[in-house]
């Protein structure tokens, strides 16, 4: 086996259990282990947009192709993740599993919110849990960047201190009368497109500010939480903040309240394609709107989601650009 052969073994191999690692429940005073669950419920949303079983999803293709592609998946596993214990993923989200969901609701949209951030923190978790061990592979002639390495786990460690923080505040409001967060919540016309995830418009570098002639983390990165969720007749969009970050998205929501409803899509689709590395769409859809174009779809997002996030190339890519709007 080539030294390279080797190494994609070894990495495939600690990736793989990194991804299948137990995790624990994220509520206070748990100690159950997670289970697989979706992220957006299968019954009437994921299984809403199925055919024959089926969705075409955007996922991570790992070694040795490295690359986010999208791929026909059963509805059992789209868009899983290991989230809250069998307990708390049923308990505490009762009232977004069901038919008759209020879109409107702030509790409805913190539970939404909730899975998001906790889908962001278990990646990051994971991703700590693979560097670490990366640290330990000790092959003849392979020269490791440790520096790099070490850089890359205290990125993502930031990050979920960031999460944990809004998860927090999520839990928080969730038994109070407390209202840390701000949503705004659209109907589109039918779009069977399905998302849940948490991304920012600015950098983690951001996030920090010269104190004392040392950088200093004194507050969150302001993170957007956005959800799509095709539901009956129509779309739902939920797209929500940290009143805490205020200061830095409430002109961006202020902006994306006027917008007329091609320039809402377009947005929409930018968001898609630069910042989320997983959302699923019917066969439907993917047939008449992404196949066409597929290639150069999966070179964006490869291109967005893995470095580049942060760039100011503007994308003339439009996911719903042949969408007959009524």
């Amino acid at each position: 086996m080539s030294k390279a052969k080797k190494l994609n073994a070894i990495i495939d191999k600690y990736y793989s259990k990194c991804q299948n690692k137990q995790r624990k429940c994220p509520v206070d005073g748990c100690n159950e282990n997670a289970i697989s669950s979706h992220l957006l419920q299968k019954n009437g949303i994921i299984n809403h947009i199925a055919t024959n079983q089926h969705v075409r999803q955007v996922s991570f293709d790992k070694f040795p192709t490295i690359k986010y592609k999208i791929k026909l998946i059963g509805v059992n596993q789209a868009l899983t993740f290991k989230g809250f214990c069998s307990y708390h993923d049923s308990e505490l989200f009762k009232s977004i599993e069901g038919l008759n969901i209020d879109f409107n609701q702030y509790r409805c949209q913190l539970l939404f919110t909730y899975r998001a951030l906790l889908k962001e923190y278990r990646e990051k978790e994971m991703m700590i849990d693979f560097y670490t061990q990366i640290l330990n592979i000790k092959i003849d002639g392979l020269s490791q960047d440790i520096e790099g390495i070490k850089t890359i786990i205290l990125g993502n460690q930031y990050m979920m201190w960031d999460l944990e923080f809004n998860m927090k505040c999520i839990y928080e409001d969730l038994f109070s009368n407390n209202r840390n967060f701000n949503f705004l919540a659209f109907s589109l016309p039918k779009i069977e497109i399905c998302t849940s995830s948490a991304f920012s418009f600015s950098s983690l570098m951001e996030s920090f500010t010269m104190k004392n002639d040392a950088l200093k983390k004194e507050k969150p990165i302001p993170a957007v939480i956005l959800n799509l969720i095709p539901f009956r007749d129509d779309t739902k969009l939920i797209i929500g903040y940290n009143k805490i970050s205020e200061g830095n998205l409430k002109p961006k929501f202020d902006e994306l309240k006027n917008f007329t409803l091609p320039n809402l899509l377009k947005e929409l689709s930018d968001y898609l394609i630069r910042y989320f590395d997983m959302w699923a769409c019917s066969e439907t859809f993917y047939q008449n709107h992404i196949k066409p174009n597929g290639d150069e779809l999966e070179r964006l997002i490869n291109f967005f989601t893995k470095e580049n996030q942060f760039s100011q190339i503007q994308i003339s890519f439009n996911l719903f650009g042949s969408l007959e709007l009524n």
